[in-house]
This record gives structure tokens, sequence and C-alpha cells, in this order.
């Protein structure tokens, strides 16, 4: 679901001439590293505070996913080259957010959390088990791998529903 918003968005650029300059930094492993930590267990069902922690380590996910589509589209230029630099960024990013959700696991006394939490752990490690040795067909099997990878874990996502609900 999240992919395809993005995809719909680069499919209404896809008209339009390929940005000329280099696309904006992205977070370097430091700004990762700072993520929040997750709050301890929330009292009752109010999850707001856990939900707005996981934002940071999640949006750097989304932009990593979003960056790959948009060098693989040509709405970026730096193909294959930068397409394995943000692969490699992507891959830093969900190890962030899956520590974040670890984290937020080991101090949880929140069933339902915890539940949420498990499932997502163990969704975001076969995603990064897939993304260990992606290939190198960068614009058609890496792409096709991250694309429903991650469109597979965010629809899948028992965190993201706890956090909508």
């Amino acid at each position: 679901m999240l992919l395809t918003a993005v995809l719909a968005g680069a499919a209404a650029c896809a008209g339009s001439a390929p940005d000329t300059a280099a696309p904006a930094p992205s977070p370097s492993p430091a700004a990762t590293s700072a993520a929040p930590s997750p709050s301890p267990s929330p009292a009752g069902a109010d999850y707001t505070a856990f939900c707005e922690g996981r934002k940071q380590p999640l949006m750097e996910v989304y932009t990593s996913v979003v960056m790959y589509a948009g060098f693989r589209n040509g709405n970026y230029k730096g193909g294959v080259p930068a397409m394995k630099e943000v692969l490699v960024e992507l891959k830093t990013a969900v190890a962030g957010y899956r520590s974040y959700l670890a984290t937020a696991l080991k101090g949880t006394t929140d069933a339902k959390l915890a539940e949420a939490l498990t499932a997502d752990v163990a969704r975001l490690d076969a995603l990064t088990k897939k993304l260990a040795a992606p290939g190198t067909d960068y614009k058609g099997k890496v792409y096709t791998l991250i694309s429903d990878g991650w469109s597979g874990f965010s629809d899948a996502s028992a965190v993201s529903a706890l956090c909508s609900a």
C-alpha cells in the first residue's frame, strides 16, 4: 500500500524530465542510530508515545524505498551506482527500525503490543534475509524484491495496525 502510493507519485512525475540535480543526501548511519529509544510499556491501550517514536526509523526505511524507486524509474540520475548506495542505506534503515521494535518488545508488559512487535520483528527479519544477497539485477529483481518486500511488510504490519487504531 505504501509503495503503491510511492509508485503512483513516481508515475505522475514520469512524464516530466528527470531531475538533473543529485537527490538530497539521505540520513547517515549516525542519524539512524540516533532514533529515539522506545518508551516503556504504555499504560493501558495508549500507544501514542510508542507510535510517535517509531515514525523516525520508519520514515528512514520509507525514504530509502522511495529513493530506490526514483533511481530505478529514472526520476533521479545516478543509475545502478546510486541504486547500490541506496540499497546499503535501505539495509541500514531496516536494521534500525527492527532494532527500535525489538527494543520496545524487550521493555513492554502489554500483551497486545508484544504480539504486534513480535510479528513485525519476524517480518523484518524475513525482509532482511532477502535483502542480504539480492543479486545484481538492480532495475529488475532487486527492485521487485524491495517493492514487494516493503509492500508486503507494510500491508501486514501489526504495529501499523495497532498505531492506526
